[in-house]
């Protein structure tokens, strides 16, 4: 019996104003990039230099950034890890879905080299930097509050 209402006073005093009740909405500032597929399926993403790397967000569906072509071209996987900084804060709340989509950008084609599709988890804490790794790719969001 002690241990059911020491567990019931825990849960009540863990979802009071100071806890999850607080951090129902939050922004994402920044996708972050540690690491990407050296080559696509064994062949070079570019014939005589690097890959020209564009990130793409999209918040439910709709494109909310797109990254400069010109801020990662020929790049060069020894400046790993690196930070794509939106624009402006992206709203999100806990039933956000993201898509994130890193791109190869040559004159006339855009080749997907990987794409990431989540929900953020519940966030307790403000900032936070999430870790999140996909087939082939290593990536970090660092969410704050507005």
């Amino acid at each position: 019996m002690k241990y059911v209402l020491l567990l019931s006073l825990f849960i009540f005093t863990s979802c009071d104003d100071s806890g999850i009740n607080n951090l129902r909405e939050f922004y994402l500032y920044q996708v972050g990039l540690n690491s990407f597929p050296y080559s696509n399926k064994g062949l070079n993403w570019d014939s005589i230099d690097g890959p020209d790397i564009v990130l793409e967000v999209f918040i439910n569906d709709t494109n909310y950034f797109t990254s400069k072509e010109s801020e990662f071209m020929n790049f060069n996987y020894n400046d790993l890890p690196i930070w794509f900084t939106l624009d402006s804060l992206l709203y999100l709340d806990p039933s956000s879905n993201i898509k994130i989509r890193l791109l190869d950008v040559d004159n006339f084609s855009r080749v997907v080299i990987d794409t990431l599709e989540f929900q953020p988890r519940l966030i307790f804490e403000l900032p936070l930097i999430e870790g999140i790794t996909s087939d082939s790719t290593e990536w970090k969001f660092h969410y704050v509050s507005n």
